[in-house]
């Protein structure tokens, strides 16, 4: 019968089946079968009434509804699962309830065989209760049954025990407490399962079903065995209730029945008496004692003795050690007890050696001692001391051999590695088995710590070296697994480092090196977390150095995290770091104020307070990049003698290093381990002059920076000819007299220019001298710090800084780094002509950031706040990494003819003197200008008018500087030029200076309005109908599918047949223009299909391609010619190719007639004639009104996605004020530069 409502199994026969609480995974399978509780066999499976059928056929079976519907029809019916080809077993525990018959946990008892861990384990998992009331049923999906289970139940009239229901039959209830999963263990996770089982097992058969009942397991008893005492018995009784229920009290007996009767041979007493007195007196703790239970012990007892093996209970004294140890009973130590005995007898029958007549008296063997060797590590402490000097006595051997043999063989196995006294040694022993240890090295051998290393790369360990010459010193190493993998590796990295260190094993060296690994994995040493790079640790409570870790407490013994060397070979960077636990510990807060308060008046505020912001934040540096992605590089500019090497290596001290900077120039490894060395120390490059550099050197250089900056990764070549991932994180900080060239890591570096105010500065020079001394160079320009002790130890601000970062949390850090944001915003919010970028912005919060945690600090140190730089000083600060006045952010380079555009506007650089202009007029214009003259000459300019800029040294320093830019193509476009009459001259476009240069003006070398002999304005551009040609460097945004281009050609040549034949072209080749280089091909080979004028398609020629067809292969643009291409010689120099170099002895172009100029000239506008409009207007209005139209065209640009319409941009622009008549010259003008093309007709584009 089915009821959805009763929690109860059934009454008077009537099956209740609580369909509901059934789980799914059993509904799922159609393997359903009745069973009737009034039939004489009740679990005997139907199908409605048909007891014939055969539960292992599974056409007998049904669906769970079939049987859900049939159980409805007879009270009596019950539903049944059948577990036969499912993922479920049923683990069914008969007679395992004490219960007045209701589920719920407060009236539910377990029966004393159920162990309570089991009961545990189970609690959360669905369970419910068997027919009969007094038993449980617990489903398990992907439980795999042990190969040693059988079902097992104890011998008597109450049917108790466990069975496994796998391939069975097994009734249905639905009888639980709540909604609860069942037990899942198909991931194999079932070992607290078997366990349970295995409890169970030996519960109610006394055997261990683990070890078998001829193997026991260490330290548990198995029937058979002679070394458990009486007294044991009693002891395990006295833990166990002696109330307990009567078929449990009768079991004890039994098994206490059995073991007296089996060792009743080796009692003094007889067994019977010693076994009933036993049983009686634990009974008789108990309330339950009465008369007749004292009958009923005499009768448990007495059939114990008596029972032969058809009768016998079957119950051991193994099921009451069992029930004992579950209650906190402790079983004796095997080993020790048949230790004693094997002893006992060993002494009992050899005579001292003493006294012993080896003729006569019986002498032990080798075996027989061997024997003993064992035993004397197996006895427990007394039993060794009440019998060692018996011992001592019969083998010969001195107390303290044996008491070392006794210690060994207690701990360790034959083999194993031990430290005595900071030397390795092997346990080895003799042939009679005494125990003694055998050096395996020559020198002291011992772990400090495990390492967790960086990157998931395994592990590593720090050990210390102590050779044995004492003319060698103690060392550490940090040795990973695989230096054990190969001798030769082993004797390299650890034998090599000194001359006294060797192997002394016997056995090979590869099993030496085996066992040393296999010893340094047991060690119980801290594991810490390595890190390669000096800085915070991944949680940011400890600052790691080479020295060891500081942590808010000061330098700590006990690190959570430590620094290794990554690499062969050595560091130069770690090398630097001074700053040590054994001197720098005790820190004099008062004297860290002091050294704060001296560095921060030793310079201009408004240079100083950005370089000592950028030191303070850069010990955060890891927290910044987490939040932002990216960290600001510092770059301190300034002339030689300005004094920025001495602040430099003066704020490395006070952040630990030494005196000395890396090189830009040392070698490739030297470079990246500077770049890779540290996470918030910052690191210092000095004589950042590329000019002076190699080129690959200071390419390399700017690669590291810039990764550096962003976080990037070098892959290095290990030793297993593999490679690692070097992570490029260091604060770096770059000195020098020139700045960092490349605009996209100016943007995102601190950029401060200082000058030499603090070298001619009283005030300044006495707090610098006060904080370092008299600071002087050697022969080398090496600067040499003077050794005082009235001087700061400078290394102890690091430590106190350190400590300090440490302290902050993660909540702290975050809070003020966007405070820092806040304060960037409102400096921005004074200064609105200031556009700068995320990384501009991020410099400027850098050095807010920084500020505020050097005051902070300082203020935690005790120094005296008003000296220090103010919010004053920190808006000079920030005006000055901003560039404010517009002159800062300039390369010198830009700067210099910055200055020669003033200077000459001024009168102080004379035309054909200084300075000359070639092509003038023309698309080539050059500004020619003889550096040595005009140096001078613009340096005094720069004094007379008090302008705060810092030139190079010399004119040389900017020739090699124009030298590099001329082959970088940069607006320089010759050097060494010889112009007369002004001798050798460094040539730059004048076009292209007007855009690049801020503050250059073509005015300023050109007379506005002059005309050449023909009339021509030399400042006219022309104007033309024609669309005129496409620049390579636009092509790839050409909306249309055809263009025309103006080119010279590379290479052409037929492909290979296969190519052609597979598809591919037929020809291909490349050709450049001034802006950028194409690939060309040509598909059809037939003579149909043969463009115009294809002859002229040959290396070297020059050529205009008019209606060729713009294509793309592989993601790059290409151009491709047909049969409608027209390709036309032209000269060079014509539209978009490169002029024509002169050859040596040839007139240059600046010697030939002004009326030639104008011809080459119109000529290279466009290939055609020109006709001039006169037009002639100052540069400066010129260059803005041709940057207007551009400005209209990108803004009707937005408008239309097909480009802006020609008559739309000239409406616009005339309403600006440019006069119609003009508007195609200026935006000719623009096509030319090349920074408007035509996609389609009359729509035109922004580059």
């Amino acid at each position: 019968m089915v009821d959805d409502d009763q929690q109860d199994t059934g009454d008077d026969g009537v099956v209740n089946v609580h369909a509901e609480n059934i789980p799914q995974i059993l509904k799922d399978h159609d393997h359903w079968l009745l069973w009737d509780s009034s039939n004489d066999t009740p679990r005997r499976p139907h199908w409605k009434g048909d007891f014939s059928i055969s539960y292992n056929d599974p056409d007998a079976w049904h669906t769970f509804e079939e049987a859900i519907e049939a159980a409805e029809s007879n009270p009596s019916w019950g539903v049944g699962f059948v577990t036969t080809d499912t993922p479920v077993s049923v683990i069914d525990l008969d007679g395992c309830r004490r219960t007045d018959g209701e589920f719920f946990a407060e009236n539910f008892r377990w029966e004393w065989w159920v162990p309570g861990s089991f009961d545990k384990e189970i609690a959360e998992y669905y369970k419910e209760l068997s027919p009969s009331k007094t038993g449980v049923h617990l489903p398990t999906i992907g439980f795999d049954v042990p190969e040693w289970w059988t079902d097992k139940s104890f011998e008597d009239e109450d049917h108790e025990g466990v069975d496994v229901l796998d391939n069975k039959f097994c009734t249905v209830t639905g009888a639980c407490d709540g909604d609860l999963p069942v037990v899942d263990v198909s991931d194999g996770d079932d070992q607290w399962l078997r366990t349970a089982l295995a409890d169970l097992h030996e519960t109610i058969t006394g055997e261990n079903p683990r070890t078998g009942p001829e193997g026991p397991s260490d330290g548990e008893y198995t029937p058979g065995d002679e070394w458990l005492q009486p007294a044991d018995v009693q002891g395990a009784l006295s833990h166990i209730n002696s109330d307990v229920g009567y078929p449990e009290w009768r079991n004890i007996g039994f098994a206490v029945a059995e073991y007296f009767r089996r060792v009743d041979d080796n009692l003094e007493d007889d067994g019977f008496d010693v076994a009933l007195e036993t049983f009686e007196d634990w009974s008789q703790t108990g309330e339950k004692w009465d008369r007749e239970a004292e009958q009923n012990a005499f009768n448990i007892i007495k059939s114990g003795f008596e029972s032969d093996a058809e009768n016998d209970s079957h119950v051991t004294i193994g099921t009451l050690l069992h029930v004992a140890d579950r209650n906190g009973w402790e079983m004796p130590d095997k080993d020790a007890r048949l230790a004693e005995q094997c002893v006992d007898d060993f002494t009992d029958r050899f005579l001292p050696v003493a006294t012993r007549d080896p003729e006569e008296d019986e002498t032990p063997t080798e075996e027989e001692v061997n024997a003993l060797t064992d035993a004397i590590a197996d006895l427990d402490e007394e039993t060794y001391e009440d019998r060692v000097e018996e011992i001592v006595k019969r083998v010969g051997r001195s107390r303290e051999r044996v008491d070392g043999h006794r210690e060994l063989a207690t701990e360790y196995d034959y083999g194993d590695l031990v430290n005595e006294d900071g030397q390795l040694m092997r346990v080895t022993c003799t042939t009679f088995g005494w125990t003694f240890t055998k050096p395996v090295l020559s020198f002291e051998f011992d772990v400090d710590s495990i390492l967790d290393l960086p990157d998931q790369q395994g592990r590593s360990s720090i050990v210390k070296i102590n050779p044995p010459a004492e003319s060698e010193p103690e060392f550490e190493l940090d040795v990973p697994p695989k230096v054990f993998n190969d001798v030769r590796r082993f004797k390299d990295e650890i034998l090599s480092r000194v001359y006294s260190t060797t192997i002394e094993d016997d056995r090979s060296h590869s099993e030496v090196l085996d066992s040393i690994r296999h010893w340094i994995a047991e060690q119980d040493v801290p594991t810490r977390s390595a890190q390669y790079e000096m800085g915070l640790n991944d949680d940011g409570t400890e600052f790691v150095t080479p020295a060891g870790s500081i942590t808010p407490g000061g330098w700590t013994d006990d690190p959570d995290a430590v620094h290794i060397e990554r690499g062969s070979k050595s560091n130069a960077t770690v090398r630097s770091f001074e700053a040590d636990p054994g001197e720098h510990d005790d820190i004099d807060t008062d004297a860290v104020a002091e050294m704060i308060e001296l560095i921060a008046q030793s310079r201009l505020q408004n240079r100083l307070t950005p370089i000592l912001g950028w030191f303070y934040a850069a010990p955060h540096r890891q927290r910044i990049f987490d939040v932002s992605a990216t960290f600001n590089p510092l770059a301190v500019v300034g002339r030689s003698g300005a004094g920025k090497t001495a602040t430099l290596a003066t704020l490395n001290q006070m952040w630990g290093m030494g005196t000395e900077p890396q090189s830009v120039d040392s070698t490739k490894h030297a470079v990246l381990t500077g770049f890779a060395a540290s996470r918030g120390v910052p690191v210092w490059f000095d004589e950042y002059r590329p000019e002076k550099s190699a080129d690959y050197a200071i390419d390399r250089f700017h690669g590291y920076y810039k990764k550096a900056a962003t976080g990037g990764v070098v892959p290095k070549g290990n030793h297993s000819m593999g490679t690692d991932d070097w992570h490029l994180r260091s604060p770096v900080v770059v000195s020098g007299e020139s700045e960092i060239r490349s605009n996209a890591e100016r943007r995102r570096t601190v950029n401060v220019t200082v000058t030499d105010t603090p070298t001619e500065d009283a005030e300044m020079q006495r707090a610098f001298k006060s904080l370092v001394g008299d600071v002087t160079k050697d022969d080398d320009g090496t600067l040499q710090f003077p050794d005082r002790d009235d001087l700061y130890d400078l290394q102890k601000h690091a430590v106190a800084y350190y400590s300090w970062v440490a302290d902050i949390g993660e909540d702290e850090f975050r809070e003020a780094w966007f405070d820092a944001r806040k304060r960037v915003a409102e400096f921005l919010d004074k200064h609105e002509d200031l556009d700068p970028g995320d990384t501009e912005i991020q410099a400027l919060q850098t050095v807010v950031f920084g500020h505020e945690q050097m005051i902070a600090f300082a203020n935690a140190m005790g120094a005296d706040l008003s000296v220090l730089p103010g919010e004053d000083a920190l808006e000079d600060a920030l005006a000055h990494v901003a560039d404010i006045e517009g002159d800062g952010r300039q390369p010198h380079e830009h700067e210099f003819f910055s200055l020669a555009s003033r200077a000459a506007a001024a009168g102080y650089l004379e035309e054909d003197t200084d300075y000359r202009v070639v092509h003038q007029g023309e698309p080539n214009e050059e500004l020619r200008v003889n550096i040595t003259r005009a140096f001078d000459k613009v340096s005094k300019f720069a004094r007379d008018h008090d302008l705060n800029v810092d030139l190079l040294q010399s004119a040389q320093d900017y020739k090699t500087r124009f030298r590099d830019m001329e082959d970088d193509d940069t607006w320089v476009v010759t050097t060494s030029q010889n112009t007369p009459p002004i001798s050798r001259c460094t040539g730059i476009d004048m076009g292209r200076a007007v855009e690049d240069i801020a503050g250059f003006a073509r005015g300023s070398f050109v007379g506005v309005g002059d005309v050449d002999d023909d009339g021509e304005s030399v400042n006219d551009d022309s104007d033309s109908d024609g669309d005129g040609p496409t620049p390579l460097g636009a092509i790839g945004q050409v909306d249309h599918n055809y263009t025309s281009v103006t080119v010279k050609v590379v290479d052409w040549e037929d492909t290979p047949v296969e190519v052609s034949e597979a598809g591919g072209p037929v020809t291909a080749g490349s050709v450049v223009d001034s802006l950028g280089r194409c690939d060309v091909v040509r598909f059809d080979g037939g003579p149909d299909a043969e463009p115009s004028g294809y002859k002229h398609m040959e290396p070297g020629e020059t050529v205009r391609i008019e209606n060729v067809k713009v294509d793309e292969y592989d993601g790059a643009t290409q151009l491709v010619l047909d049969a409608g291409t027209t390709i036309t010689p032209i000269q060079q120099g014509v539209g978009w190719t490169e002029g024509e170099e002169p050859a040596d002895g040839q007139a240059t172009i600046d010697d030939a007639s002004e009326g030639g100029e104008g011809a080459r000239g119109r000529a290279r506008a466009d290939g055609g004639a020109n006709e001039s409009d006169g037009l002639s207007i100052d540069t400066d209005v010129q260059r803005d009104r041709i940057m207007g139209l551009k400005d209209i065209i990108e803004t009707v640009e937005d408008e239309h996605d097909a480009g802006a319409p020609i008559a739309e941009v000239r409406e616009q622009a005339v309403e600006a004020g440019l006069g119609e008549d003009k508007f195609g010259h200026e935006l000719l003008k623009l096509k030319k530069q090349g920074k408007v093309y035509e996609p389609s007709e009359d729509r035109l584009r922004a580059v």
